[in-house]
């Protein structure tokens, strides 16, 4: 999804769909297919790949899946993804199977064209950033019924190996964590303490890429394996534009901060959005002992707010007091998991 999109998920729903149905238009994918495969060039690294996954090249994933996805409307990817099932195998690359994953989940090629590069790259993602295909990998598996016949008959394994990639993509961002802390002078085990407690850098400390691919990898483990929830709330938080959208601290919106939305005044007006906070279940990652809560955050668009890793409590009541502190959230607010 480009900037410009990102931003128009964040409009009010009337002017949206406005705007949708004013761009709504069909478009003729294999039309924009052989437009896209005559400005393709070869890529060596991409060739190898489709010689180790025995592909043919010049096939198209329609031919290969013996499914015609025909045209698309223009607005959202699903254009894209019909274009790219058009073209020779050749002609596409690791942003267009970034793309197809997200927006037409682990087809039999797909998948396998998804798996051949993360077996290379767990981390890979093209433009996208880092563990992004991992995790649209992960959604999809999540997301998608085995007994459909829409997977290979592999299917089955792939989890196994999403989780294997997953802890190998982890240990690609310690790496990185480590160089960059003996560039900083900071002690290594530290910094990565803080990363797997939940650390949020800003956008310009050196540890930013480090800390946001942590956060990608931590949603493709919730895919793979959702953490037993003890309790959960949902809260309106007033956010103000700045830099960038931050929460106002030790406060909850109130009725009449929606108001502060004023869309046609400001690109970036104060807003308020819903915040989904769970504690979940913390297991250690050695033995799977038990070692307290996690403390996870999500806000509507995601975009906002978000913290997928979730820094860790030793109880449920030192978590809830957390949040008061740093939202103004109630304790009352806190309904228990049935589970």
């Amino acid at each position: 999804m480009s900037e410009d999109e990102e931003s128009i998920e964040n409009w009010p729903p009337e002017k949206r769909a406005a705007w949708i149905a004013d761009q709504t238009e069909v478009v003729d994918c294999q039309a924009q297919a052989v437009r896209w495969t005559r400005g393709a060039g070869r890529d060596p690294d991409w060739d190898s790949l489709l010689e180790e996954l025995q592909l043919d090249p010049e096939t198209t994933l329609t031919d290969l899946e013996r499914s015609d996805w025909g045209n698309a409307d223009s607005w959202g990817d699903m254009a894209e993804v019909c274009t790219y099932r058009y073209m020779p195998l050749w002609a596409l690359r690791v942003d267009a199977v970034v793309t197809m994953v997200l927006w037409g989940g682990l087809t039999p090629v797909v998948g396998k064209l998804a798996f051949g590069l993360l077996e290379r790259d767990p981390l890979a993602s093209g433009e996208a950033i880092d563990g992004v295909l991992l995790k649209f990998a992960a959604r999809a598996l999540a997301q998608s019924d085995v007994a459909e016949n829409r997977f290979p008959d592999d299917a089955i394994g792939w989890r196994s190996k999403l989780e294997t990639l997953c802890q190998a993509a982890i240990r690609k961002v310690h790496e990185e964590v480590r160089r960059i802390a003996a560039e900083e002078n900071d002690r290594p085990h530290v910094m990565i303490r803080r990363l797997e407690a939940g650390w949020l850098a800003t956008k310009f400390d050196p540890y930013s890429n480090p800390c946001h691919t942590r956060q990608t990898l931590a949603e493709a483990e919730t895919y793979l394996s959702p953490p037993a929830i003890c309790m959960s709330a949902n809260v309106d938080i007033l956010f103000r534009a700045r830099e960038r959208y931050e929460h106002v601290a030790e406060r909850m919106a109130r009725s009449g901060d929606a108001a502060l939305e004023d869309w046609a005044k400001s690109d970036f007006p104060d807003i308020v959005r819903t915040v989904r906070f769970t504690i979940v279940r913390h297991k250690a990652n050695r033995k799977g002992k038990e070692t307290g809560v996690r403390l996870c955050y999500e806000a509507n668009p995601p975009t906002v707010l978000q913290n997928s890793v979730g820094e860790v409590f030793p109880d449920t009541d030192t978590a809830c007091k957390a949040l008061q502190d740093r939202f103004g959230v109630p304790l009352e607010v806190w309904e228990e998991s049935d589970a």
